[in-house]
């Protein structure tokens, strides 16, 4: 496994930030300036969700999530699990050099989302397709 410490240090400052009563922001600001990411939902259509980090917790804290994890992926690479209101996503990072500038700019994909209903509910890929989708056109807001 290569050393992710990227997405070791968005874990780390996302749960501080989401769920720590007394955040350093400061701390947490700074690291978010210093980071070249952007961070992207692939399901149906890509959406940027955030192009730095405070603004992916943002997202985040909009999205309601109460956990957040790491999961190990192919025993290769991390992928960060977020435990949010409707669903569970499954964010990659990605490495990528900007062919303008020659600038690093470190992308995380949101690879993979399960909803909570669908452990109650029997829904086909195509229903859960389509929650999804209409969940994503609300912005994850209820109807």
């Amino acid at each position: 496994m290569k050393l992710d410490l990227y997405t070791l240090y968005v874990y780390n400052y996302g749960k501080e930030y989401l769920f720590q009563k007394t955040r350093d922001l400061e701390k947490i600001t700074e690291f978010s300036k210093s980071s070249n990411c952007i961070f992207k939902d692939k399901f149906y259509y890509y959406k940027t969700v955030a192009t730095n980090v405070l603004q992916f917790y943002k997202y985040l804290e909009t999205r309601d999530c109460f956990k957040i994890g790491l999961l190990l992926k192919n025993k290769e690479n991390l992928v960060l699990k977020c435990y949010c209101r409707f669903s569970l996503e499954y964010w990659e990072n990605s490495t990528i050099i900007d062919e303008n500038t020659g600038e690093t700019i470190t992308t995380f994909l949101k690879d993979k989302e399960e909803l909570w209903l669908k452990k109650y509910l029997r829904l086909t890929k195509e229903e859960e397709e389509e929650y999804i989708l209409k969940l994503k056109i609300n912005d994850y807001k209820d109807d």
